[in-house]
């Protein structure tokens, strides 16, 4: 097996994350910056233009999971881990089920 090139492994990639629905995000802790991939803009709901962001993020967590879904957020930066939770988030008028995965790296929260 032969090693694919950085641009047909970002290709398989990109096809992946789109295939599964997945969408990705980054958040500095220190300096409070965050990214979102299109997907995930799509997702939560996110017009072109606007800033992502945690408030945004925890506004759309439905109440009743979102201790749950803060606890384990706060449990991942704490022990300098993997945040994992599943919850409900509000998009387009209704409730999506989302499992969500990331990890904390020193300062920078990726998923």
């Amino acid at each position: 097996d032969s090693v694919p090139s950085p641009e047909l492994a970002l290709a398989e990639l990109e096809a992946a994350l789109e295939i599964g629905g997945v969408g990705t995000w980054r958040h500095d802790l220190l300096s409070g910056a965050a990214s979102w991939d299109a997907r995930m803009r799509l997702l939560h709901g996110l017009p072109p233009g606007m800033a992502p962001g945690a408030a945004i993020w925890e506004a759309l967590i439905h109440p009743e999971d979102a201790a749950a879904v803060q606890a384990a957020f706060r449990d991942a930066l704490r022990g300098g881990g993997e945040f994992r939770a599943e919850y409900r988030l509000r998009a387009d008028g209704r409730w999506l089920r989302v499992v969500a995965r990331g990890e904390y790296l020193g300062g920078r929260a990726t998923a």
